[in-house]
């Protein structure tokens, strides 16, 4: 995505979390204040979509499956009741993250009827997916993990938070940790409550369990 159409976007995510703001001229609503005095989503954040069980492939009904493409799935989701995580290092088999995305896939499946969306970007790249040179092998291991979780719900996808020393505009906008591990809960256009870890091993039973009870909360939200 090139810097002029991602600063559209921003605006674009700027100006539906913040009415009390649309009536302003374009550029004087700078998204990342807005999104920090609103609670709006602060950008879109594109990655590279390893696994999308959504949906067979061969049946191009409901949501589309976008394995193999260049996709933000914070756009995809922006109205949607969606639990978004953030992790800054690959998964293994005895991870916290693992727990997490079963519970994200659970909360899914028991609020399906009202489209309830939830996805793992791993931001362990330093540079775009065609040019880094981890990219493929980030992707297998990825692809690999997700396969053995099975858990068809969560989409996942490998993004980039840049050189450390130098983080993309929508790491900056998240607020992506180098090291740690970030949960959002987002929904009509608005961040409802964000969680931050130091690292995965941070992410305990009682952190989960916040977790789903915050997202049950604002559920029935009437």
């Amino acid at each position: 995505m090139n810097a002029a159409r991602f600063y559209r976007w921003c605006g674009l995510f700027g100006a539906f979390g913040a009415a009390g703001l649309m009536q302003l001229p374009a550029q004087e609503a700078k998204p990342s204040e807005v999104a920090k005095k609103e609670g709006a989503l602060p950008c879109p954040y594109v990655s590279h979509i390893v696994l999308d069980q959504r949906t067979d492939p061969a049946k191009p009904m409901g949501k589309r499956n976008v394995t193999g493409q260049e996709h933000c799935l914070i756009t995809q989701s922006e109205l949607n009741p969606t639990l978004a995580i953030f992790s800054s290092t690959l998964p293994t088999a005895e991870a916290s993250i693992g727990k997490l995305t079963k519970k994200a896939n659970e909360l899914r499946e028991l609020y399906k009827a009202e489209d309830f969306n939830a996805f793992v970007l791993f931001t362990v790249l330093k540079d775009d997916f065609a040019t880094d040179v981890n990219a493929d092998k980030s992707a297998q291991a990825i692809r690999a993990w997700g396969e053995a979780l099975k858990q068809p719900g969560v989409v996942l996808g490998l993004a980039s938070r840049g050189p450390d020393d130098k983080p993309t505009e929508a790491a900056k906008g998240w607020n992506i940790s180098t090291e740690g591990t970030t949960v959002v809960l987002f929904h009509r256009h608005k961040i409802i409550k964000r969680w931050d870890f130091a690292n995965d091993a941070a992410v305990s039973d009682a952190a989960i369990a916040e977790i789903d009870a915050e997202t049950t909360k604002e559920m029935k939200r009437k």
